[in-house]
């Protein structure tokens, strides 16, 4: 059986169970995604700061001293560059965050560096090929069943009709 919730929680017990769910988490994802489609990702763990998405953003880019800001969207919702911890922040299991000038006219590229540029490419390929590898096993796995080979598969298709 289970227990009953109180119909009405106090602060104190409403913090214990936020703090019980935010146990969970040690680390989280976060992605930038850039104007041009572009990104970053890195992991975090959740005692740090939201300054340090920042700083990590920033030695990605190619004019790190142009003034910038991260936000999260629908609706969209600046992320602060201070010393607020990530833990209690919305970023909390993981994030997709977009990046944008301060500025806001001049929005065009490039943003990162080579370097990060090439690795995202690198990373896609990778997601390609294990998404290629993945529809071909479900391809096989299909055609040894339509063959008979799946055993069980087939029996229960034929059993199911009778």
């Amino acid at each position: 059986a289970r227990q009953q919730e109180p119909a009405f929680k106090t602060k104190m017990m409403r913090q214990r169970e936020k703090e019980a769910k935010l146990a969970k988490f040690k680390h989280v994802p976060v992605r930038v995604t850039f104007p041009d489609q572009t990104w970053i990702q890195a992991r975090f763990g959740v005692g740090e700061g939201l300054g340090r998405v920042y700083e990590v953003v920033r030695g990605a880019l190619v004019s790190p001293e142009r003034p910038f800001y991260l936000f999260l969207t629908p609706p969209p919702k600046k992320i602060p560059d201070a010393s607020d911890l990530i833990k209690y922040s919305e970023l909390v299991p993981s994030a997709k965050l977009y990046f944008s000038w301060s500025e806001g006219a001049g929005q065009e590229g490039p943003f990162l560096k080579l370097e990060h540029v090439e690795r995202m490419e690198e990373e896609e390929a990778e997601e390609e090929a294990d998404e290629r590898r993945s529809l071909q096993q479900h391809k096989e796995g299909l055609e040894a069943a339509a063959a008979g080979e799946g055993g069980s598969t087939a029996m229960e298709v034929e059993g199911a009709g009778s």
